[in-house]
C-alpha cells in the first residue's frame, strides 16, 4: 500500500538529514523500509542499489532514469 502524498512529504520533512555511517541501507532493505523513505534520508541511488533495492524500487522511490544508469557502472 503506497502511502498518501501528504504522509510522504511529512516523512521526508522529518528523515532529512538522518542519514548516517553507521547505518547502510541494507539495513534498511532487511528493516523492510521502503525506497522512497530511504531516499528521504539521504541516501543516494548508488547507496541504494548496493544496499540491495532493485532499479523497479529506486524509479518508484522518484530517481530519474539517469540516477539508476550511474548505478550501473
Amino acid at each position: 500500500m503506497e502511502p498518501n502524498e501528504k504522509f510522504k512529504e511529512g516523512f521526508t520533512k522529518i528523515a532529512s538529514g538522518f542519514k548516517s555511517d553507521n547505518v547502510s541501507p541494507a539495513e534498511f532493505k532487511n528493516g523492510k523500509y521502503p525506497a522512497w523513505a530511504v531516499k528521504a534520508m539521504g541516501y543516494t541511488a548508488r547507496e541504494m542499489r548496493a544496499g540491495g533495492y532493485s532499479k523497479r524500487a529506486l524509479k518508484l522511490a522518484g530517481f530519474t532514469e539517469d540516477e539508476i544508469k550511474e548505478t550501473d557502472e
